[in-house]
């Protein structure tokens, strides 16, 4: 009777660490990930200015006619919103300069919120995938169901130092 109570105590309490390891695991890529969907969701949020460069480099193309190089600002008139709008150039370049320099803004922009976007997509899928993961973790009553679990969770990150390792060494060969 005895041993049956420190048996079964002792199984719990494996079953505890088990669920404890996990856990951290599972808890410090939550952490990455949010850290990760924050960072990349201000990213997407200081990005609204796409728009305005190639308002900015379309108003700029079609007055080049005003031969206004090297200046400082520019105030000309949108037609879509019938206001005016001052735009900052840089002194060093012509008004063609300037306008090529808010387009070529804007395709970066442009490029920079899409692939944010489709990041932030994989970064959610990644967090409803850590959080069902957790949610397994805590329901889990048997030892099998926990090494599932850590069979899920370490191959990935074994196959992540194992690719980092591999672009490591064909660094180096390239190198030489």
């Amino acid at each position: 009777m005895l041993d049956l109570y420190y048996s079964k105590y002792q199984a719990d309490l494996i079953l505890n660490q088990e669920k404890d390891k996990l856990y951290a695991i599972v808890k410090t890529r939550l952490k990455k990930v949010n850290s990760s969907i924050e960072k990349i969701s201000s990213l997407i949020k200081k990005r609204n200015n796409t728009a305005k460069y190639k308002l900015f480099g379309e108003l700029l193309t079609a007055n080049l006619y005003l031969k206004k190089d090297y200046v400082k600002s520019i105030e000309l008139f949108d037609y879509n919103s019938n206001q005016k709008v001052l735009i900052e150039l840089d002194e060093t370049k012509t008004l063609n300069e300037n306008a090529q320099n808010y387009f070529r803004l804007y395709n970066k922009s442009k490029t920079t919120l899409e692939k944010s976007k489709q990041m932030l997509e994989g970064l959610k899928i990644e967090l409803d995938y850590l959080k069902n993961i957790e949610y397994s973790i805590k329901i889990a009553n048997l030892l099998s169901e926990l090494d599932e679990i850590n069979k899920e969770l370490v191959p990935e990150s074994f196959e992540k130092k194992a690719n980092s390792s591999k672009q490591s060494e064909i660094m180096k060969i390239n190198v030489k």
